[in-house]
């Protein structure tokens, strides 16, 4: 079972739309102002765009497809260190933890299509969670804002 955000307080971002891709213009909006407020490093930022950015991407494109009335819920919560983001979507049901990992070993030309934007998220988080709830996908994303996933002087060994 997921997590649920830190309940103490108030939500930092609310937004519940039955527009999802004006959902997710008006989040990373709306992020971008909390982050620069609470001084978050540029690094840890990007990240944190980069997972919201892949997530609502793939619900977009693929869970609310073909979903006559769909709907997105985002939650995001600062806590001391950590930040959580709940997205919830009336889309297909569909477990995104479920699937194995890419096998980066493989050339990129004979991977098979998929996979990579989840493995990704999974990477730049710090936990990632799901859970079918009241006919809804809810993810619940966590990250520590303090110290980006990929530091500075890191390279990534992986070939995408």
């Amino acid at each position: 079972m997921a997590e649920q955000p830190d309940a103490a307080g108030p939500a930092d971002i609310s937004i519940e739309s039955n527009n999802p891709a004006e959902a997710k213009s008006l989040f990373i909006t709306h992020f971008r102002t909390v982050a620069r407020q609470r001084g978050w490093s540029a690094l840890v930022s990007n990240e944190f765009e980069l997972i919201v950015e892949e997530w609502l991407t793939n619900v977009i494109g693929y869970a609310l497809d073909k979903v006559l009335d769909p709907f997105i819920s985002l939650d995001l919560r600062v806590a001391h260190n950590e930040a959580v983001i709940q997205i919830a979507d009336s889309g297909v049901p569909f477990d995104p933890l479920s699937r194995p990992d890419p096998d980066l070993t493989i050339a990129p030309e004979d991977r098979p299509i998929g996979g990579l934007g989840i493995f990704m998220v999974k990477k730049l988080s710090t936990e990632v969670n799901y859970e079918r709830r009241n006919g809804r996908n809810v993810v619940t994303i966590r990250k520590n804002i303090l110290t980006p996933a990929l530091s500075q002087g890191e390279k990534w060994t992986g070939v995408i």
